[in-house]
């Protein structure tokens, strides 16, 4: 599990595409624009994008929330476990009692 970077939004777009999910590249990178580390991509061992799962901040201090949004995994791989890791990631970036 990785920080998306700009070169990983055709895939993301792809896979969302693939589970009939249809997105605007332009809100994704404004998405990793506000909040670098907001996307998180999961890949395989040889570096080819099989997920995401992303989390931005509203709110202007401690009391604002997390919400998140394109949660995708490549549809042969759902069920493997791949969206629970990178889900969990931003339970150990923002602790778990943020994650909704």
């Amino acid at each position: 599990v990785r920080p998306a970077k700009a070169d990983d939004l055709p895939i993301l777009v792809k896979i969302r595409q693939d589970m009939g999910i249809h997105d605007v590249p332009s809100s994704l990178l404004s998405w990793m624009k506000l909040d670098p580390d907001g996307i998180k991509i999961a890949e395989t061992e040889t570096g080819d994008v099989i997920g995401s799962c992303s989390s931005v901040f509203n709110g202007d201090d401690e009391d604002g929330i997390y919400f998140g949004g394109i949660y995708c995994v490549e549809p042969k791989f759902q069920g493997t476990g791949i969206g629970q890791n990178v889900s969990n990631d931003f339970g150990k970036m923002y602790g778990l009692c943020y994650c909704l």
